[in-house]
């Protein structure tokens, strides 16, 4: 009792973020201990906004700074900059409008996820962290984190031999990608998204163009970031060339599978919280059974909201 009861606590003072889908899905999900990370500019509804490269130069021009000193860098033509692969999650627990878009139409689940765990769990054990952001909605908001992003960029005057760009490019592509992420319309805003993301071939690129760069210092430099591409090419498998494809809720996409059980017993509770949809007839003890065999624990309990 007092174990629960601490535990119970402990839930509370954790920052829970709501993954909602379908019944199959979570039932995939638990029984390989498996996370597939979507094609991001697939999984969303069609009319979502869609950053592009003219979009994000327009930003910059009416903020009244250059970080690039007036060089243009068409990254989606020259194909460096991939597709953002990750999972959508909300900070709403229980919303019927979460239920209607994503939850399949009420009759699927809300999985709450500690997404500080799972980073945690990469840093420790690969050194590999994915970039996790609430959307960006309304043009102050967008400005505003643009400028952060900004404030962080660095300026070098070296040319990379490859395709002619300068060190500036690669903040650019840095930042113009992950903008690129997370804004979205602000339609959009009563949905308070969250997202997990990560470029595999921006990754890919930025490692082939260090080398480059720096020649044989490459190692001794950046020594850390080449441990971290080497796990991710040969152990998580989170490159481009390691993308299958499935049929999704909206047709066929591809998606990249993070194996949970690569980092360790831990993993288990990175899923803390399970909410069956208001018009869910899935048993929770059944589920509780199907949960605790494949290893994990989480709270289970029904949405509150009541629909006849």
């Amino acid at each position: 009792m007092f174990k629960r009861y601490i535990n119970k606590i402990m839930r509370k003072m954790k920052k829970i973020y709501y993954h909602y889908t379908s019944i199959q899905v979570l039932y995939s999900i638990i029984c390989s201990h498996t996370l597939w990370l979507s094609n991001l500019m697939n999984s969303n509804d069609p009319d979502e906004f869609y950053l592009n490269c003219s979009d994000f130069n327009k930003y910059i021009e009416n903020m009244g700074v250059d970080p690039f000193n007036g060089k243009p860098y068409i990254l989606e033509d020259n194909g460096i900059l991939g597709k953002n692969y990750g999972m959508c999650f909300s900070s709403l627990n229980d919303n019927l409008s979460q239920w209607e878009r994503y939850g399949d139409h009420l009759q699927g689940v809300a999985i709450g996820f500690d997404i500080e765990l799972l980073q945690k769990l990469l840093i420790d054990n690969y050194d590999f962290k994915f970039d996790f952001y609430s959307m960006k909605y309304n043009e102050n908001e967008k400005i505003n984190f643009l400028k952060n992003q900004i404030k962080r960029m660095k300026k070098f005057d070296t040319h990379c031999p490859l395709a002619q760009f300068t060190i500036e490019g690669l903040y650019f592509s840095l930042y113009y990608g992950t903008c690129r992420a997370v804004f979205k319309r602000e339609a959009f805003s009563i949905e308070k998204e969250f997202r997990l993301f990560f470029d595999p071939k921006y990754f890919n690129f930025i490692h082939s163009m260090s080398k480059q760069i720096y020649g044989d210092r490459f190692s001794a430099l950046l020594e850390k970031g080449e441990l971290t591409y080497k796990n991710v090419k040969e152990k998580l498998h989170l490159l481009e060339e390691d993308k299958k494809f499935a049929l999704m809720r909206n047709g066929i996409n591809s998606y990249l599978s993070l194996d949970l059980n690569l980092l360790g017993d831990s993993h288990v509770s990175v899923i803390e919280e399970i909410i069956l949809g208001p018009k869910s007839t899935q048993d929770i003890n059944e589920l509780k059974d199907f949960c605790k065999k494949n290893g994990f624990t989480p709270l289970i309990k029904k949405s509150d909201i009541n629909i006849r």
